[in-house]
This record gives structure tokens, C-alpha cells and sequence, in this order.
């Protein structure tokens, strides 16, 4: 599974849809529904690009994959 996660060729690479069907995957899965969860988004989460920019130019460029 791993190794179809991280394959670099887009084509032949696992889609989400193939990763949800497989039966490890499946293994004790139970999807959430988010209707029955009592979600708090806090605002100051959205609030400043910055940090998120610093983040992104001071982040070694393998640290993404």
C-alpha cells in the first residue's frame, strides 16, 4: 500500500477512492459522519497567511514528500 501511495507517476499512483477500498484499509474502518460530531473551527486558524508563508520558504523542499 505504501509503495502505490508513494508512487511518483500520477497514472499509475493509488487514487483515494482505491486506497478506501482496500481491505487493510477497510480493516476496522468505521467512516465518520460528520452530522453526529460536534465540530469547532477556531477563527484565528484562518487569520494569518504569513506564518503559513514563512513555513512554506523556510521548509527544506523534501520535507513535502
Amino acid at each position: 500500500m505504501i509503495r502505490r501511495i508513494l508512487d511518483p507517476n500520477p497514472e499509475t499512483r493509488i487514487t483515494m477512492a482505491g486506497i478506501k477500498e482496500d481491505p487493510w484499509f477497510k480493516k476496522g474502518y468505521i467512516p465518520a459522519n460528520p452530522e453526529d460530531e460536534d465540530v469547532h473551527v477556531d477563527n484565528e486558524a484562518f487569520s494569518s497567511h504569513e506564518e503559513v508563508l514563512y513555513f512554506c520558504s523556510s521548509t527544506p523542499f523534501f520535507f513535502f514528500f
